[in-house]
């Protein structure tokens, strides 16, 4: 069973929360822990969305105390409140999110945060920040996209992901993660992954918000 978790919801405040993550082990133990973890985020979030450290201490210590020992996640988690582009997010030794801005096309990578969840207690973590013009895009990506592999066993690394969501740019949500899903479908050409690929497309639109993950993309 694969160990990677994502989450996208929409908070009471009516800003949007979501995360990618990957937690160490492929057996049923993180299956189980990746079940913990989004009723965490659902239980936890929308009453800390102000404070993300916050948040992220006391999820880091919940999963301190439930998982096995020499389990641990990577997480990125994200609230962004679409009236105003501001994005608030906390990376926990997680493939940093890339920010595609619209209209300067500029990518910024999101590395703001601290430890892996989950390694020890009393982690403090720090929050970064970033306003989003509308059309601007925040691809969140679990390791198993720029680490697919062709038949070559070449990787399809950060760089070829950075062209196609430039390439992707003018679309909606789901028309972007479905670029990319089909660039890195026809970079594996059939080569069997070591890996989980898992993807999460959020778009500034307007006022409002486009998401997209591995079940199809909504307006939020």
């Amino acid at each position: 069973m694969g160990g990677d978790f994502y989450d996208l919801f929409e908070l009471e405040t009516g800003k949007v929360a979501f995360a990618v993550g990957d937690v160490s082990g492929k057996e049923l133990g993180a299956s189980l822990l990746t079940a913990n973890l989004q009723a965490l985020m659902r239980s936890l979030l929308p009453r800390a969305s102000a404070d993300l450290g916050a948040f992220m201490t006391e999820v880091n210590q919940h999963l301190v105390e439930a998982s096995p020992a020499g389990m641990f996640f990577t997480l990125f988690v994200g609230v962004l409140d679409a009236a105003t582009g501001e994005l608030h997010y906390v990376n926990s030794g997680h493939p940093p999110a890339l920010a595609y801005s619209d209209p300067s096309n500029t990518v910024t990578k999101l590395e703001t945060g601290g430890m892996l969840v989950g390694a020890m207690p009393g982690i403090q973590y720090e929050v970064g920040a970033i306003r989003l013009s509308p059309g601007s895009i925040v691809a969140a990506y679990s390791d198993g996209v720029t680490e697919a592999v062709n038949t070559a066993e070449e990787m399809y690394e950060e760089e070829r992901l950075l062209a196609t969501l430039a390439a992707c740019r003018s679309g909606t949500a789901p028309a972007v993660y479905a670029g990319i899903i089909e660039s890195v479908q026809d970079f594996s050409h059939g080569a069997e992954q070591a890996d989980d690929i898992t993807l999460v497309i959020i778009r500034r639109a307007g006022n409002g918000a486009e998401a997209a993950e591995s079940d199809g993309g909504s307006p939020i």
